[in-house]
């Protein structure tokens, strides 16, 4: 059904953050996703980004790409299908995924993991849409994009992974997983 890459760098962390972080355009888009104020991973945030951002000097930038086979994308499918295909797809492989990273943090002392969007209570919904403190606390990580990095640009730039997205009814050739752990 499909394929998996992964390509990864390194850069200096401020480097990287003066580069890739646009936190007041990303910001926008943020605001006008179904998650925002309504997953703990997502913004607003009761922390100063800039202060969870800083204390680092490197980071390493990882591009998992999601490659589906010829017959997966020769059918055509309702949005629901999609969704379904994607997530299904997405959850098999963040289960593979997500451990290796928090292994990655837990080897690495000070080191803070992005791991993308929050699935921590799938199949439960949020805490937060409740009101009430997340479930997972000491599992909980950010995204780049809620902090406000853009990463489209940084998947472009520095892992020559050009974004893709569905339509008229197909899946898009690949899915990509931009995840990132930032070393002190």
């Amino acid at each position: 059904m499909y394929s998996v890459t992964q390509v990864e760098t390194s850069i200096g962390a401020d480097a990287f953050i003066a580069r890739y972080r646009d936190a007041e355009r990303v910001r926008s888009y943020c605001s006008e996703c179904n998650s925002f104020n309504r997953v703990w991973g997502c913004p607003p945030f009761s922390f100063s980004e800039e202060e969870y951002l800083s204390g680092f000097t490197m980071m390493r930038l990882f591009g998992t790409k999601i490659t589906f086979d010829a017959d997966v994308l020769a059918r055509t499918y309702s949005l629901d299908e999609r969704k379904s295909v994607t997530e299904q797809v997405l959850g098999e492989v963040w289960d593979t995924w997500l451990p290796q990273l928090y292994d990655l943090e837990r080897l690495t002392p000070g080191s803070r993991i992005f791991t993308g969007r929050c699935r921590l209570c799938r199949p439960q919904e949020c805490s937060r849409v409740h009101g009430a403190p997340c479930r997972h606390r000491r599992e909980l990580r950010h995204s780049l994009e809620s902090v406000g990095f853009d990463v489209v640009k940084c998947a472009s730039e520095l892992l020559g992974i050009e974004l893709q997205w569905g339509r008229d009814g197909h899946l898009p050739p690949y899915l990509t997983l931009i995840t990132a752990i930032f070393i002190p």
